[in-house]
């Protein structure tokens, strides 16, 4: 069964599939997003967020520790974070 003998029908669940999960992190990346620029204890910092499988991962600089931790108070009110990666948040040395 070469290449060209395999059928479409085979392949589109599969890219549904990963369509759906693309959806997914985009809205979940959304949501997190949305709630660190609504919260004046966040928002202005330099904070982004990637989704992967469900996981967040957080990126940027806080001023304190205290601040990291609303970070990680606040994504994990979103219904589908799985995790929450905050290895490249790193706090501001003063």
């Amino acid at each position: 069964m070469g290449l060209h003998s395999v059928r479409p029908d085979y392949i589109r669940p599969l890219a549904r599939r990963d369509s759906l999960m693309n959806l997914r992190e985009h809205a979940l990346a959304g949501q997190a997003r949305w709630r660190l620029a609504e919260d004046e204890r966040i928002s202005g910092l330099p904070i982004d967020v990637h989704v992967q499988d469900g996981d967040v991962h957080v990126l940027g600089m806080v001023e304190s520790d205290k601040q990291r931790k609303t970070i990680e108070l606040l994504l994990n009110g979103i219904c589908g974070v799985q995790q929450i990666v905050m290895d490249r948040l790193l706090i501001r040395e003063r």
